[in-house]
């Protein structure tokens, strides 16, 4: 079995030949020695292209676990490149204490890399939670988390392709403001494996500009015409069939592509005389928390010289709670440019008035699963009208999404629902027969 270690600077194999010396140039390397290691003389840890020769010969019943160190582009910010630097010593310095420093690796980005025997991994865990509790050295007001995955030797297979799905795994969690511990089976190495052929694949589609924009309308019952609407995006393929949108959607908000197309529309009205309607952009929780969110909203939208009124900003509550400081900061100067923000599924999870009395929103979209149990439940009902009625005192608009039949739609006008949204007012529709539903609510024509 080959193994490497760090011995005063030098990466050595276990038969005493040295690969590479600190300090010594990657060519001088190639010219002294067949075979060269990569080594981290910053932190004097190997780099992960050595995990190839350690893990050669390794029992199976070993694993390799790889820290992610969340938020530390925003540390770098807030305290420098060099205190960055002096942090991520100190984490290297508290792992050497822990396990055999000859096992722990710099990956690829803010990762480091251990290997374990598994009877050690929930000792280790332990110790990881012990030092996201402590006082870190620059860390006033500032809290540490690290995302953790465990993934057993047997699974490790083409090293490089396996970095490529645990970056899309970190990248899914990257706003969040916890820490977490993943462990990667032959299932969740399956489900990681078609998640990012999708991102592939989603990345192909919009190159090829495949996507397409739909456009499901809102309903103001003072008027029953058609003065919001909410954009959505539909995709299929061949091999996948109909994929779910929470699966793409990340996706398309790095790209920006659902808020382009809504810009889209709303100057495209503008050019045809049309009447303005407003047009609600979903914001999921992983997008909300990108430190560029404001100006990289602002320049696609700025880029449409629109009314900025005419967008609204749809996130749920479990977002915006993750953390209220920020949330409020952000929605306040997405306020201060005339765009204002609703809390959407209101209702499910633990939807509470706390967030509804701090939070800077304007509308609250009440999640179907009310009108969904409304006929069952007389309890439900009660509680729909004593909510109805607190949102009114506070002057919040209120969105009932999930219409589907005539009843709930009559149940809804009588108490004065300010919006109603669903399937008995239209489906989502390309943006062709939406222009022609919104202009046909306009003259009074049903859809």
């Amino acid at each position: 079995m080959k193994r490497l270690t760090v011995e005063g600077g030098l990466a050595v194999v276990q038969d005493n030949s040295i690969f590479l010396m600190s300090g010594q140039s990657r060519e001088e390397g190639r010219k002294n020695h067949e075979s060269l290691v990569y080594y981290v003389p910053a932190l004097n840890i190997k780099s992960w292209e050595a995990l190839k020769f350690d893990t050669e010969g390794l029992p199976e019943d070993w694993s390799l676990v790889i820290w992610n160190i969340k938020q530390f582009d925003r540390y770098n910010a807030l305290f420098g490149i060099k205190a960055g630097d002096r942090l991520l010593k100190y984490i290297v310095d508290w792992l050497k204490k822990q396990t055999d420093p000859t096992y722990i690796y710099r990956m690829p980005g803010v990762w480091l890399g251990i290997l374990l025997p598994n009877s050690e991994i929930p000792w280790h865990l332990r110790r990881k939670e012990q030092l996201l509790s402590e006082q870190l050295p620059n860390l006033i007001d500032y809290h540490l988390y690290v995302d953790s995955i465990e993934i057993p030797l047997p699974l490790c297979g083409d090293m490089e392709q396996l970095m490529r799905y645990i970056s899309y795994l970190f990248g899914k969690s990257r706003g969040d403001f916890t820490s977490r511990h993943i462990v990667l089976s032959v299932r969740t190495k399956k489900q990681m494996e078609r998640e990012a052929n999708l991102v592939q694949l989603v990345l192909k589609k919009l190159k090829e500009e495949e996507f397409q924009a739909y456009f499901q309308p809102i309903e103001y019952t003072n008027t029953k015409r058609c003065e919001k609407c909410e954009v959505l995006a539909r995709l299929y393929d061949k091999e996948y069939g109909w994929i779910s949108p929470r699966e793409f959607i990340p996706i398309l908000e790095i790209n920006g592509f659902i808020l382009r197309e809504a810009c889209k529309m709303i100057r495209c009205r503008k050019n045809k005389g049309m009447p303005p309607i407003q047009f609600h952009v979903n914001i999921s929780a992983q997008e909300f928390m990108r430190e560029d969110l404001l100006q990289s909203y602002l320049k696609i939208i700025n880029g449409f010289d629109i009314d900025h009124s005419l967008l609204q900003m749809e996130i749920t509550e479990t977002a915006m709670l993750r953390s209220p400081e920020y949330s409020i900061h952000i929605m306040r100067e997405f306020r201060k440019r005339g765009i204002r923000f609703s809390m959407d599924d209101f209702g499910t999870g633990y939807s509470n008035f706390i967030g509804i009395a701090t939070l800077p929103v304007s509308e609250v979209k009440l999640d179907k699963s009310f009108l969904d149990t409304m006929r069952q439940s007389n309890t439900v009902r009660v509680m729909y009208d004593d909510l109805l009625a607190m949102f009114r005192k506070m002057k919040l608009l209120v969105v009932a999404e999930g219409v589907e039949t005539a009843e709930q739609y009559r149940y809804l006008v009588e108490r004065h629902v300010d919006y109603l949204q669903g399937y008995y007012i239209s489906r989502p529709l390309s943006k062709m027969d939406f222009m022609q539903f919104s202009e046909n609510s306009l003259l009074g024509i049903g859809g």
